[in-house]
């Protein structure tokens, strides 16, 4: 059965109250070191990427695509992600999205008690064991590559974070995200470098994902905020995307 919001006009404040009452928790932890851009580091002992879960507030879902987007465009203008996740023949409307599900349930139960019907959508991110005859350089490249996506989703969710609890500007949080494409960059442009004379189809696959990943965070970058869509929910639909992509990079593998 089709499902939706009750109140959509009650959106905005639950959706900002519920985020509110969460980063206040947090954001004592957070603002001690403020963005602090996430590396990762790669070593010829490491198999590549970990399985790991992440926990999405759905706030509304529905039976085909074109309702989910009418839903999708009103979250977008009050800083929701309006991400559209398909699982399972429903498309979820996605207003944010937390590492760790206790943090999801906060937000589910603040956003319950103003008579919204959200819902936890856990999204899981399989493993990506890398194995074969690679040189070092070309095993850390492909640590690297298939561990980015993680790296990425974190950071932007920190930058969510002190973007919706005023603790950046936006234009700090843009160059913040600068610093994530720089980044990304890095990792495509190395990860290019290593395989430019081995293109197997799953080294193909990690090339496409990397370069769509870096078009996201460059259009991101270049983001100006309209009443259609604010720059914080820019953000959130971009961290979802990246889920996305790591989450069909694993299913192509």
């Amino acid at each position: 059965m089709t499902k939706h919001p009750k109140k959509k006009s009650k959106i905005l404040i639950a959706f900002s109250f519920a985020l509110t009452l969460l980063f206040t928790l947090t954001v004592a932890d957070f603002c001690s070191n403020l963005i602090a851009i996430k590396t990762f580091s790669s070593t010829s002992s490491s198999s590549g990427q970990s399985a790991y879960a992440i926990y999405a507030i759905a706030l509304g879902n529905f039976a085909n695509k074109t309702s989910a987007l009418e839903q999708s465009a009103v979250l977008q203008k009050q800083s929701g992600a309006g991400f559209v996740w398909e699982s399972k023949n429903k498309f979820f409307v996605i207003a944010s999205a937390y590492a760790e599900e206790n943090d999801a349930r906060l937000v589910k139960e603040n956003l319950e008690k103003e008579n919204l019907s959200p819902e936890i959508v856990k999204i899981e991110i399989g493993a990506i064991t890398i194995s074969g005859n690679y040189t070092t350089a070309e095993q850390n490249a492909l640590v690297d590559a298939v561990t980015i996506y993680k790296t990425v989703f974190d950071n932007l969710y920190d930058i969510s974070v002190a973007l919706d609890t005023k603790v950046s500007s936006e234009a700090q949080g843009l160059l913040f995200v600068a610093d994530v494409e720089n980044l990304v960059s890095k990792t495509k442009l190395n990860f290019e470098a290593q395989f430019d004379a081995k293109l197997s189809t799953e080294v193909l696959y990690i090339k496409l994902s990397l370069a769509d990943l870096y078009k996201k965070l460059e259009t991101l970058k270049n983001f100006a905020a309209t009443p259609a869509q604010t720059f914080s929910s820019k953000l959130k639909q971009t961290y979802m995307e990246t889920i996305e992509l790591n989450y069909n990079l694993c299913s192509s593998l």
